[in-house]
């Protein structure tokens, strides 16, 4: 991940310098692959969020991260873009969040969902490959397969509320004209909110906490639900003003 980080920088820098020296040079006619490549979309931001629980009896915990999101998307070309995004975050600085709760025995967890859930003691240099996909579209319609980035839907969205949201791997159809809107979807891999590993539907469901049954029994699920994946289907009918 670091040398991807690096790369899209080097990248972003050399080919902006070339774009511009090309712009008088390149017309839409002769326009090559390679030239829609070099003028592709580069973008990104820079995210610090603090985060404090405080208990009335117990400890409390508080951590401050400070991470970003480093993407690239291609120009269309005849139709096709390639895009590719890279997150990462650190700590710099928070109390012990693997100290237990002196009432539970069970140590923070809000703050800990800044970093990786997965890994409690790891805080810094936390990467994921985000987003790594190919798009078709026309007109105001596409389709994208690969760890794309998705439409926001009630059921399935980024749910980008900690330093890492969702992220997802499939292949989505999005359709729009003036009648209707529709989005058709297929997610097999997820790497959930707070974590940097990629998982299977099957592997990702029950990795966090389960809950509770109804006899106040904890529930435990993992690994004891099946599934090959996350088929969603959106229509929805738009009136003409």
């Amino acid at each position: 991940m670091k040398r991807l980080v690096v790369m899209l920088v080097v990248f972003s820098l050399s080919q902006s310098t070339k774009a511009q020296e090309n712009h008088t040079k390149d017309t839409v006619e002769n326009k090559s692959l390679v030239s829609y490549l070099k003028e592709g979309e580069i973008s990104g931001h820079i995210r610090n969020y603090f985060l404090m629980t405080e208990n009335n009896h117990g400890n409390d915990y508080y951590a401050n991260a400070i991470g970003g999101v480093l993407s690239y998307e291609t120009k269309s070309y005849k139709g096709f873009q390639l895009g590719v995004s890279g997150i990462f975050t650190y700590k710099l600085f928070s109390s012990d969040l693997n100290k237990p709760y002196d009432q539970t025995n069970k140590s923070s967890r809000w703050e800990q969902e800044l970093f990786d859930v997965n890994h409690k003691d790891n805080f810094k240099d936390l990467d994921r490959l985000e987003e790594l996909y190919i798009k078709y579209h026309w007109k105001n319609s596409y389709v994208t397969y690969g760890k794309i980035p998705v439409e926001y839907t009630p059921l399935l969205n980024k749910s980008d509320g900690r330093m890492k949201p969702f992220a997802f791997q499939g292949a989505w159809l999005h359709h729009k004209d003036e009648k209707l809107q529709a989005d058709v979807a297929w997610i097999h891999r997820v790497s959930p909110r707070s974590m940097t590993e990629w998982f299977s539907m099957e592997e990702a469901i029950g990795l966090t906490d389960n809950g509770y049954l109804p006899n106040g029994e904890k529930a435990a699920y993992e690994g004891t639900t099946h599934s090959q994946g996350l088929a969603m289907f959106i229509w929805e009918k738009r009136s003409i003003i």
